[in-house]
């Protein structure tokens, strides 16, 4: 699995809100619609196609490497929304006292560009981090404790926003082992070499 690989991408989005613009501005001014249930660039936007094509390196099993490039259209599919290029790195490492200890670093700065929904152009940074240790590993399955961090900075009012999160999972693997897990997403079978068991007594 080492070495270098192109992966191509190509994606189309539909949402629907039942909320529209009319009743989302009769909201009382002493209250919120959360940006989950409606927002403008959702309404505007519930069509979208999103080309992608980023370069995947493997030097190590442990380690990945990937740089991408991507652009997202309007909700006519006939101009562009925005483009991005992002930059990434998963590495597994043993640290002391901590054990196996998985590292996800992120960046991916966009350029959004000036429409009919949006008044001027600006350029958007999102950074990413996350921190994974394996607490317990076991014959079926291993407790991983995940803490990540994500920051947005962009141009304009209310242009940086950051969202901590953490959570304890348990990771079932049926006496599979872990080496078709993080960083190396590829196939178990493709991982390992080849073992030819023979029968006790043999």
């Amino acid at each position: 699995m080492r070495g270098a690989a192109v992966v191509p991408g190509l994606g189309f989005a539909a949402s629907y809100l039942n909320t529209t613009p009319e009743i989302a501005s009769a909201v009382a001014p002493e209250e919120q619609v959360d940006p989950d249930v409606y927002n403008d660039f959702r309404y505007a936007h519930d069509l979208g196609a999103t080309a992608r094509l980023a370069l995947r390196w493997l030097p190590f099993q442990d380690l990945a490497a990937q740089l991408g490039a991507s652009a997202t259209t309007n909700a006519e599919l006939a101009s562009l929304d925005h483009v991005a290029v992002s930059v990434g790195t998963r590495a597994l490492l043993p640290l002391p006292l901590l054990g196996e200890t998985l590292i996800d670093l992120g960046y991916r700065p966009s350029f959004r560009f000036a429409d009919a929904d949006r008044a001027a152009a600006y350029t958007r940074h999102d950074l990413s981090a996350r921190v994974e240790w394996t607490l317990w590993t076991g014959t079926a399955g291993r407790f991983v404790l995940a803490v990540w961090d994500d920051l947005l900075l962009a141009a304009g009012p209310s242009s940086m926003r950051n969202a901590f999160g953490a959570a304890l999972r348990f990771d079932l693997v049926r006496h599979r082992g872990l080496a078709d897990f993080q960083p190396d997403e590829a196939p178990f079978a493709s991982l390992v070499e080849q073992r030819c068991y023979a029968p006790v007594g043999l």
